[in-house]
């Protein structure tokens, strides 16, 4: 479920051609808004040069703490899970917020949480 990215791979991100379900979106929107670590949450379509088949959304939350974010998302894997139900999936790709990646994924224009207080 957790997207890991080869070092040194083209990575191309933008906005999906066909987005997400509205009611999907909703609903990752909803559980990401209460995990304390996650800052942002965006829903990117991305697809990296000889590792991934083809484009795909991809669930991008970022935080300050890397380490913190991905902890805590490793314990929601359930309730992933009740929003893709297999043989669907969703890459989950923790990002910190300083990360050089960061800026490239907000470009995209594909937020769907920002915590408003800091």
């Amino acid at each position: 479920m957790k997207l890991q990215i080869p070092r040194g791979e083209s990575v191309f991100i933008g906005a999906p051609a066909v987005p997400m379900d509205s009611r999907r979106i909703q609903s990752l929107r909803e559980l990401v808004s209460r995990t304390r670590t996650v800052e942002e949450a965006h829903l990117p379509q991305c697809f990296i040069m000889g590792f991934t088949p083809k484009p795909a959304q991809v669930l991008v939350v970022m935080g300050h703490s890397l380490r913190k974010l991905r902890g805590e998302l490793d314990g929601l894997e359930a309730e992933f899970s009740k929003v893709f139900a297999f043989p669907e999936y969703l890459d989950v790709w923790p990002l910190a917020m300083t990360d050089d990646m960061a800026q490239a994924v907000r470009d995209a224009h594909c937020q769907i949480f920002a915590r408003t207080s800091r």
